[in-house]
């Protein structure tokens, strides 16, 4: 009796739906399964405002100083060779990447929808020359570096949502600085993004695979909404 007391008391915190799901199991009726909508490429589309995943909408109603530990954002920072550095082949390389990487053109409109930017202007790579500096001073300010781009939360209505900084330490060493918002990346993208340019940088004119996508992310969450919004 207490197993089935434990039971009855289990049974009351399930919300509506589950407990109407359990009590279809146990009279052995079928439950049915939402059908996963085919993703369907909507090139016309690829620029229009689309809907924020649940995770980027988590993180764009943190930066809101509304709420306890709020007005934060959620940022990836790395840094990239500590030794001699084209920078001219480098901006380079990075616009290849803006241009192929929807996403790096992509902002969250104030009315919080995303939306990928069709022509962005070519992005310069901003340029800090501590060479002159004494070796106290100029590791100062390379911290002060990695901490105003790891910390700092850019208005996320304003395109770019990420900075790429270089750092003249000496005349044979450059540390590049990038960073990020997760609004419009992940981990997984910004390593993918590391592997590319690593394989440009060795090789401007590499072939990069897939050679163009063209399945736009805005086409996958659209199906992802879909998705969620089709009845059990």
């Amino acid at each position: 009796m207490q197993n089935e007391s434990n039971v009855v008391d289990r049974r009351s915190t399930l919300s509506p739906a589950k407990q109407a799901l359990l009590k279809k199991r146990v009279r052995g009726e079928t439950v049915g399964r939402r059908t996963t909508p085919r993703l369907v490429e909507a090139p016309d589309q690829r620029y229009e405002p689309f809907p924020l995943t649940d995770m980027v909408e988590a993180q764009w109603m943190g930066r809101a100083n509304a709420y306890d530990l709020g007005s934060q954002a959620a940022r990836v920072y790395a840094e990239f060779f500590d030794s001699e550095v084209n920078l001219e082949d480098f901006g380079r390389l990075w616009r290849r990447l803006v241009e192929r990487h929807e996403m790096l053109r992509g902002i969250v409109r104030a009315d919080g929808q995303y939306q990928i930017l069709e022509h962005v202007p070519p992005y310069e790579i901003a340029v800090d020359d501590l060479r002159a500096l004494d070796p106290g001073e100029r590791q100062a300010r390379l911290m002060a570096t990695r901490q105003r781009m790891a910390r700092h939360m850019t208005p996320c209505e304003v395109w770019p949502l990420w900075e790429v900084r270089a750092s003249l330490i000496d005349n044979k060493t450059t540390r590049l600085h990038m960073c990020c918002d997760l609004l419009v990346s992940d981990i997984k993208s910004f390593q993918v993004i590391g592997l590319e340019i690593a394989k440009l940088y060795k090789n401007p004119d590499a072939p990069l695979y897939p050679e163009k996508f063209d399945v736009s992310y805005r086409d996958y969450v659209i199906a992802l909404d879909t998705y969620k919004q089709t009845d059990s």
